[in-house]
């Protein structure tokens, strides 16, 4: 386990999701999903609907219709019944831009890895990443995170960051932050991140 999502967590995240889906339908692909938890909470919390005090009643009319899906590979023998058997690549193929916005979700990308590229090349309308951020070990610092620390020589770094010149742009979601626990998380320090990133 590398994040802890508590109920906290996954309402701020659900909120966020509502608040950028607008009129039109939203798929939110959980890409690396695992065994699905995120995926399966995350939807319990979108389709739970907002209750007015005295109780009762159904999701308003106007409730943006946000629809999440979760794949992975298998590669770690995680897979569970609501998880689609797909690599990052074919399941973006599958549900990238078919209908409305796309909004991808990756928690805990493999170290040195990089899909964010994929979900660029794939016109996603935003992605988000969850883990740690810049110098840690989600993904890779310079092409997915663009710390130019980590650039292989000084032109690369000059060229500047693939989101950046992919038309993306970055937003930390410290709200969403700071309900995260993970397993590096300790009092004294903190390494887990939610980030967005959003097409101009």
């Amino acid at each position: 386990i590398y994040e802890c999502f508590t109920k906290e967590y996954v309402d701020a995240l659900a909120a966020h999701l509502r608040a950028g889906a607008g009129a039109g339908r939203t798929t939110v692909l959980e890409v690396g999903a695992g065994d699905g938890r995120l995926a399966a909470a995350l939807s319990a919390a979108l389709d739970s609907p907002r209750r007015s005090r005295r109780g009762g009643g159904s999701p308003g009319g106007n409730a943006p219709k946000v629809h999440v899906v979760a794949a992975d590979d298998g590669s770690w023998g995680k897979g569970a019944g609501n998880v689609l058997r797909m690599d990052v690549r074919e399941a973006l193929r599958k549900f990238a831009r078919t209908d409305g916005r796309t909004v991808v979700l990756c928690s805990w990308m493999p170290m040195g890895v990089d899909w964010s590229a994929h979900f660029r090349e794939f016109d996603v309308d935003e992605y988000i990443l969850i883990g740690e951020s810049d110098d840690g070990c989600c993904g890779h610092n310079w092409y997915t995170w663009g710390n130019e620390h980590f650039a292989s020589n000084q032109n690369e770094a000059e060229k500047g960051a693939a989101y950046k010149n992919d038309g993306y742009v970055r937003y930390d979601l410290k709200n969403l932050a700071s309900r995260q626990f993970s397993r590096h998380d300790g009092e004294d320090f903190k390494h887990s991140n939610t980030v967005s990133f959003r097409k101009k």
